[in-house]
């Protein structure tokens, strides 16, 4: 019997942008392709795993095993199990519908692709992968990826990989485009040059009908930068979409910095979190503009602190130092903080709350009122265009996280005047403490009449008609 030999690329059809991402496979260990959609992003995912497995196999290494996942059983089914009998020949292996794995033939390293969901990762503490590939990243939080980093091992294989595919948006939409799209990294990664994204549009699947194409040409602005550009500073669901560093060519919501004057008031905010989750503290100075029918307070918030692992009293230190020379007159704190906390509060000792601690270390702190849907209502209306131009609430680059996760934020899909749970919006929930003890005061002036140009003989006239009498000015010429 002779045998025919089969070329990889012959059975992927892989698209030149595709390829493209092949090559960065073998250069990076953290993949990210996609970023918009019908860019061939679950295809490549499938394809992919499997191109790793038949080289395993090929390099002598048998049984290893690679997981898909995606978010949950049903989107696993449409987007994957649906395709594997259609796409992956009878020869190269089977597909076993009880446990969703896809095994390839002894001939070629009896590979597996275990198909699976993150419905609860915990499922997965005692598994091992040699490759794991995540499907709508941006679907996950920061947690699920750093447990699935520790699923990633192989003995014998030192080259494991991690691929995933997403679009924009969604819980996970901040921490992944902090690494693989901005590539800023925590001191504690020691991984950060192993990272890398490649951006595949529609454009680039030349199996996209054009009417698919005209469809998505014909969705609102907003979503077609998402889903059409791969746009990742705006996306579907996006909660406060109208936030826009610039505008008109010119600093909106952002500006580079601020130095309070002696006319300002001085706020701070914080919401707490120890680890996993983010200690977050920002300065606010709230400001008096006028002009020549308005008057109003606008907000800039200029200084933050963020970070994880540390003590009240470690924070209070950081506190102090940036409100140095400020006259600070009320700091606000998620209510929350002033429950007794029997962990993570002290370094010695337990019983007392976050408040107690930081007011033990010279930091007091108001208990803001945590009401999320009028908290969010009083950001929209604050982050909205004042009459001068320009928005009634900015922020300043000082302000890192905050100016980060306000365009990241998505609407709870239940409702609408809340923004979804489980992604990183620390300083949003920080902030929010803080603008809502804040009444919203556009408060117009009394409307100024122009006087028209007279010359001084009918101003005198004029004086003299509505005084009533021959009153002697000095009008100096």
């Amino acid at each position: 019997m002779s045998e025919e030999r089969v070329k990889f690329s012959e059975l992927s059809h892989f698209t030149p942008k595709q390829l493209e991402a092949n090559k960065l496979l073998n250069q990076f260990k953290f993949l990210l392709y996609g970023g918009a959609m019908s860019g061939g992003k679950s295809y490549w995912l499938r394809w992919a795993l499997l191109k790793l497995l038949l080289r395993s196999g090929k390099d002598g290494l048998r049984n290893v095993r690679a997981a898909l996942f995606c978010e949950d059983y049903p989107t696993l089914k449409d987007r994957h199990l649906s395709k594997i009998t259609l796409e992956f020949p009878e020869w190269l292996g089977r597909y076993n519908t009880t446990d969703h794995e896809f095994v390839l033939a002894p001939e070629y390293g009896s590979g597996v692709i275990c198909f699976r969901n993150l419905d609860d990762p915990s499922k997965y503490q005692s598994s091992e992968f040699a490759f794991i590939g995540v499907d709508e990243l941006t679907k996950n939080p920061k947690n699920t990826f750093d447990f699935l980093r520790t699923r990633l091992r192989w003995p014998g294989l030192d080259d494991v990989k991690f691929l995933a595919a997403t679009n924009p948006g969604d819980i996970g939409h901040v921490w992944v485009k902090k690494l693989f799209i901005d590539k800023e990294y925590d001191f504690e990664e020691k991984e950060a040059d192993k990272f890398a994204f490649i951006q595949a549009l529609a454009d680039d699947n030349p199996y996209i009908s054009p009417s698919y194409l005209l469809t998505l040409d014909s969705l609102p602005m907003e979503l077609q930068k998402a889903f059409r550009h791969g746009d990742w500073n705006i996306f579907k669901g996006q909660f406060f979409s109208d936030y826009s560093k610039m505008k008109m060519g010119r600093p909106y919501h952002v500006i580079s910095s601020y130095t309070p004057t002696k006319f300002d008031s001085i706020f701070a905010s914080a919401d707490w979190g120890f680890d996993p989750d983010s200690f977050s503290f920002t300065l606010h100075a709230v400001t008096k503009v006028s002009g020549v029918n308005y008057s109003f307070d606008r907000i800039i918030s200029f200084a933050q602190l963020y970070g994880k692992k540390k003590y009240p009293d470690e924070w209070a230190g950081l506190i102090k130092e940036l409100e140095q020379g400020l006259k600070v007159q009320a700091r606000y704190i998620d209510p929350s903080a002033g429950n007794r906390h029997p962990i993570s509060t002290r370094k010695e000792g337990a019983g007392t709350s976050v408040i107690d601690e930081f007011r033990r270390n010279g930091i007091d702190f108001i208990p803001a009122n945590n009401d999320r849907k009028q908290g969010y209502e009083s950001m929209r209306n604050w982050l909205r265009e004042a009459p001068d131009g320009l928005p009634y609430w900015q922020q300043t680059e000082a302000c890192q996280a905050l100016i980060k996760q306000i365009p990241s934020a998505i609407h709870d899909p239940n409702n609408s005047f809340l923004i979804k749970e489980g992604g990183e919006d620390h300083a949003i929930a920080d902030s929010r403490y803080f603008v809502v003890s804040r009444p919203f005061n556009y408060l117009p002036q009394v409307e100024r009449k122009e006087i028209p140009e007279m010359s001084m003989v009918a101003i005198k006239e004029r004086i003299k008609n509505e005084t009533g009498a021959g009153l002697s000015l000095a009008i100096r010429r």
